[in-house]
């Protein structure tokens, strides 16, 4: 791989994260930046590549033989011999491209956390606020919205999929919510939770603000809340109210037993 490598961005991640997988002592993508969430998308960027592997093989030993049906571990191995170690000035080089990438990766993060999520119509931009993911919570809940969530399993006809990318598209759950949202004369009202949270002890009107959000927006945001409802269901588990540690074969079943709960069954625990 060199400064000015023409290769698509993918299979140049992928043979640069192979080859530190192969060549640098403890290397793991187990860690920051390269496990955060912003890339649970695509996983495999950040996994070594069976055939990179054997196509760096064959390159430092072409008259090698039978190891092309050996699993990745085997091939790891093998390049960990004194006889495939990378010259000083690849290494260096192998570790400055690294360094790069972990750069890279570590602005994108910093980036997605801290750019504004969309612009208003009249061109200026806005950060979504607590008000409007809130909103937006209401909005996915909504019996518009639903009634289109409940469909979501469903096969389309093949008139459907063709029209998936045009102006014929049917609208799905994610396009309805973003409707919902945008929809100026839809003002829903949060419930009363004291138990929950502070902020949500008085229940408030949520009218649509600077905040305009889109299909595309509305998917990221609902895969990142399941991210954070997983951690809740986890918390959920150690209060001692899941269903592994209910004590209920007592009589006072639907209580939870102070011996068996972590930090109590207060709901403000349950929050990540």
């Amino acid at each position: 791989m060199e400064d000015d490598d023409t290769r698509d961005p993918a299979e140049a991640t992928s043979i640069m994260i192979t080859l530190c997988f192969a060549y640098i002592p403890d290397f793991s993508t187990d860690v920051l930046p390269f496990n955060h969430k912003i890339f649970d998308n695509n996983k495999r960027q950040h996994k070594p590549s069976l055939q990179v592997l054997k196509d760096e093989i064959k390159r430092r030993d072409p008259s090698l033989k039978g190891y092309k049906n050996k699993p990745l571990a085997s091939l790891l191995q093998l390049l960990a011999e004194d006889r495939f170690k990378l010259p000083p000035v690849d290494m260096e080089y192998l570790q400055r491209i690294l360094l790069r990438y972990k750069t890279a990766c570590e602005s994108r993060i910093k980036d997605s956390t801290q750019a504004p999520d969309t612009s208003t119509g009249n061109g200026t931009t806005t950060r979504i606020t607590i008000d409007d993911r809130l909103r937006l919570i209401e909005a996915f809940l909504s019996d518009k919205a639903k009634g289109k969530l409940a469909s979501t399993q469903q096969c389309l006809t093949r008139q459907e999929l063709d029209a998936r990318n045009s102006d014929l598209a049917v609208e799905d759950y994610f396009e309805t919510v973003s409707q919902v949202f945008n929809d100026e004369s839809w003002t829903p009202t949060t419930e009363s939770l004291p138990d929950l949270h502070p902020d949500l002890a008085d229940a408030r009107d949520l009218p649509l603000k600077e905040y305009r959000t889109t299909r595309a927006k509305v998917k990221e945001k609902y895969n990142e809340m399941r991210h954070y409802l997983h951690a809740i269901v986890l918390n959920w588990e150690q209060s001692g109210n899941g269903g592994q540690q209910r004590s209920d074969d007592a009589e006072d079943w639907g209580t939870f037993d102070p011996l068996l709960v972590v930090d109590g069954d207060d709901r403000k625990n349950f929050l990540p």
